[in-house]
């Protein structure tokens, strides 16, 4: 069934490594496994009225598999004339579109138009597993990889176990991360993705919300795949011993790379640092708690060259930008953020 397969993804995230870069990219290499099945083919309008959803999005003629498409390009856009190692996949049945290798961001983009169809038809294609699938979840990919895997639900079983297939995938690449995008509507679609909110890095994000909101398109590219820095940079891991106010040496170094992107910047950009924790403990500590983040970081910057002017501090509690039920999500909630504000000079 369907929903074995989204069971074995879930347990793909378990095994991933923490991001360590501030800017650029933040995974040694990212594959998108689009599910091509024929309900990816209708229009969002269509989904929608089957699942009885009436809204006005600008998007609702537009296919899901299009959106899909449109999305993976405009991650290419992001990443550029840099490089990186990439891939692009589709399942229903499984195709290996673009083969992992490094290519610059727009070279990706190219790629993604030409190989991935998004007009395919609609009805007698269900989203299975065949032959080429379980030779490719059977390979390893070195370092630290990141899988985005875009669908709408509902998979059957033919062929081969996805379970198993996926289960070989995740014990050939310990440092996976998995990212899910749904483009779910009906309840049945959206139980089977939500099977996967517990153990993904970050909650499950819907197509719909990326294509249309610009803000969380920049957020999630820049946690998952690339991050520009051309607005922010998030810090994530700067840990505290248990109510204490001194950092410790992991997050001196994250620090330290953080430096040397503020001292990039024009001097007249003013910042301002947020501070963060994940979930455990009350509000009120985690309050004080993040503040005290935030002005660690500032003391931190300032005691290295940045003018204490040029800097504001804010503890912003807990946060739920990551998972806070996985080890993984909670270590990246517990963090801060330098937001960088150009100075009006009119």
């Amino acid at each position: 069934m369907k929903k074995t397969l989204l069971v074995s993804l879930l347990s793909l995230a378990f095994s991933s490594s923490q991001a360590t870069e501030i800017c650029g990219p933040q995974t040694d290499s990212f594959a998108f496994v689009i599910d091509a099945s024929g309900s990816m083919m209708q229009t969002f309008e269509d989904a929608k009225g089957k699942a009885n959803i009436e809204d006005d999005s600008p998007i609702n003629d537009l296919k899901i598999a299009e959106a899909a498409k449109t999305f993976v390009e405009k991650v290419g856009e992001v990443i550029g004339e840099d490089k990186m190692v990439s891939s692009l996949y589709a399942v229903a049945p499984f195709a290996e579109l673009i083969s992992l290798s490094e290519k610059t961001g727009l070279n990706y983009k190219d790629l993604v138009d030409e190989k991935f169809n998004a007009d395919m038809e609609v009805f007698g294609r269900p989203t299975w597993v065949g032959e080429r699938a379980n030779q490719y979840f059977h390979q390893a990919v070195s370092g630290k990889n990141t899988v985005i895997f875009i669908t709408d639900g509902q998979f059957t079983k033919e062929l081969n176990d996805p379970v198993k297939a996926l289960q070989a995938y995740r014990e050939a690449n310990p440092n996976m991360r998995l990212y899910i995008v749904s483009a779910a509507y009906s309840e049945e679609g959206k139980k089977q993705i939500e099977v996967l909110n517990g153990q993904t890095f970050i909650p499950v994000t819907q197509l719909e919300t990326l294509v249309t909101d610009e803000k969380a398109f920049k957020d999630f590219v820049s946690v998952a795949i690339y991050n520009k820095c051309d607005e922010r940079i998030e810090l994530k891991g700067i840990n505290f011993a248990f109510d204490k106010y001194n950092l410790d040496q992991k997050s001196l170094n994250i620090l330290a790379r953080a430096l040397k992107v503020v001292q990039a910047r024009p001097a007249t950009d003013k910042m301002v640092v947020e501070g963060w924790t994940d979930w455990t403990g009350s509000d009120a500590y985690n309050l004080r708690l993040s503040q005290r983040r935030a002005q660690a970081v500032k003391n931190y910057l300032v005691e290295h060259g940045i003018a204490a002017d040029r800097i504001t501090t804010s503890g912003e509690g807990k946060s739920f930008k990551y998972n806070n039920h996985t080890p993984e999500g909670r270590y990246a909630n517990r963090r801060a953020e330098i937001i960088f504000v150009k100075e009006n000079t009119k």
